[in-house]
């Protein structure tokens, strides 16, 4: 169990679970200012969700969750929570989802260990690897869902992250802002959150975040990780 300031996260029927560099994801989500829906693919827990039902208030969200088990302790996440009228949690795989309303943001932190060996537990490999869910296959049906003016918002490592976006540009989707998460500046990327949109920019920004000061015999936040989730975290303000 995981408690935050405005909700808790039960995790035990979850093989995704809360982990540092999702937070800091979700604290990053940004929504445009006209968005009144959003589409969350792969929401495991229910953690980023209800992260960015806690920051936009006004905005739908829609959460699917390909596996039925992680969608149940989702949903009770949900109930539980003050945004239990907010978020919708939906038990389907995107390639099976159609929807009525597009979405003007979408966000994911979806399967990412490609051409990587499997473990025992079914699960965590739902959750983890492209097995059940492609790069082409997440790119076409983002697409397919977002509004002209949307914006996309994905999770990934380093070592997948520029086939996403070669993909992506197949599907007409462009990135338009790339930031770095570090753990330490001094270690290797840890993940790049990767912006996107329908439309094609001349220069694409890029950022860097940091979690942890260097040189310290103890993990200590940065003031960017901080202030990013001081909202969030019971114990940072």
């Amino acid at each position: 169990m995981f408690r935050f300031k405005q909700f808790t996260i039960h995790q035990d029927a979850c093989a995704m679970k809360v982990c540092t560099d999702s937070c800091l994801f979700g604290a990053l989500l940004q929504a445009p200012s006209h968005a009144k829906n959003a589409l969350d693919i792969g929401t495991g827990t229910g953690l980023l969700s209800l992260m960015f039902a806690q920051r936009f208030p006004n905005i739908k969200i829609d959460a699917l969750e390909i596996d039925e088990i992680a969608s149940k302790q989702a949903l009770d996440n949900v109930i539980q929570s003050v945004f239990n009228q907010q978020i919708n949690i939906i038990n389907k795989p995107i390639q099976a989802f159609e929807s009525e309303i597009k979405y003007d943001y979408i966000f994911s932190n979806p399967p990412f260990y490609e051409n990587s060996l499997k473990g025992e537990n079914l699960g965590k490999n739902k959750a983890h690897h492209c097995s059940d869910l492609s790069f082409e296959e997440l790119c076409f049906s983002i697409k397919k869902l977002l509004v002209i003016d949307g914006e996309v918002a994905i999770l990934l490592p380093t070592n997948v992250s520029e086939s996403f976006i070669a993909t992506a540009l197949e599907n007409g989707l462009y990135l338009h802002t790339k930031i770095a998460m570090y753990a330490r500046i001094e270690k290797p990327i840890l993940r790049n959150i990767l912006l996107l949109s329908n439309k094609k920019v001349d220069v694409i920004t890029e950022n860097q975040i940091i979690i942890y000061e260097s040189n310290t015999e103890k993990q200590t936040y940065t003031a960017d990780f901080i202030d990013l989730l001081k909202e969030y975290y019971l114990y940072l303000g």
